[in-house]
């Protein structure tokens, strides 16, 4: 079986998801209760180092290598050449999420030339617990990176796994996950919810604005703060009902 057939081809609104911050993807995600709160999120750890547009939304590809050279010394390495054939039919977009097991990282896995040869196959981002370097060529290519650090030393070398479950901060990733990405951070999406997910996340987002809008008008008119608290808490709590609703017909 390819790898690519790890792929979920359910079709999702992508161009509605990116809309969207991924803070308020993760609140309504939270209304929804289809996971416990405080999971499906990259914890702090990780960071958007390019200066390149966001939000992103794609399928996740993963992968597995190692910057400490002395790590599987005798395993054969994967080239990049063998990572994009293997996902070569994989549905766009895709996001390459790389899990770096040298801890703390020992060089950059990713730079340059490796994110001009993922952007020219349909990739829209990585994701990595390591260090990559080039900051200023992958801004230019348009390409946003999530990483933990930068360095100007390279170690890579090449791929140990592809299509394996990886863990990147905390978040667990598997080939075929559906991940919204911005300066907020990295969510996962159950592909299922997603369509729930959008018309929840624009509901989240008006409350919230109405509330911030009530908070400037009362300036430091404390009862007016606290008409306009309780009326998100009532909101939400409506909202939270709804959502519950959506998440049980996602799932059947």
């Amino acid at each position: 079986m390819k790898l690519a057939s790890a792929i979920n081809e359910r079709q999702v609104p992508a161009d509605r998801l990116r809309e969207i911050s991924s803070a308020t993807i993760a609140n309504a995600l939270d209304l929804m209760q289809v996971r416990p709160r405080g999971a499906g999120y990259a914890d702090a750890s990780l960071r958007l180092l390019t200066a390149a547009p966001t939000p992103v939304v794609g399928y996740a590809v993963t992968a597995c290598a190692s910057t400490d050279p002395a790590h599987a010394p005798g395993q054969k390495r994967i080239g990049t050449d063998a990572l994009i054939e293997a996902f070569l039919n994989a549905p766009c977009p895709r996001i390459l999420v790389l899990q770096d097991l040298a801890t703390p990282p020992r060089g950059a896995l990713f730079g340059e030339v490796l994110g001009t040869t993922i952007r020219t196959f349909g990739y829209v981002g990585l994701i990595t617990n390591g260090a990559i370097r080039d900051l200023d060529a992958l801004s230019s290519l348009g390409l946003p990176c999530w990483a933990t650090g930068v360095t100007a030393g390279f170690t890579g070398g090449g791929y140990l796994t592809l299509g394996e479950p990886v863990t990147i901060a905390g978040l667990t990733v598997n080939t075929g996950d559906l991940l919204h990405a911005d300066s907020s951070g990295v969510v996962h999406i159950p592909a299922p919810t997603a369509e729930p997910v959008v018309e929840l996340a624009h509901t989240v987002d008006e409350i919230e604005q109405r509330f911030v809008q009530a908070l400037r008008a009362a300036g430091e008119d404390l009862a007016a703060m606290k008409r306009a608290m309780q009326t998100l808490r009532d909101e939400m709590g409506q909202l939270r009902g709804r959502a519950a609703r959506h998440a049980v017909g996602a799932s059947a």
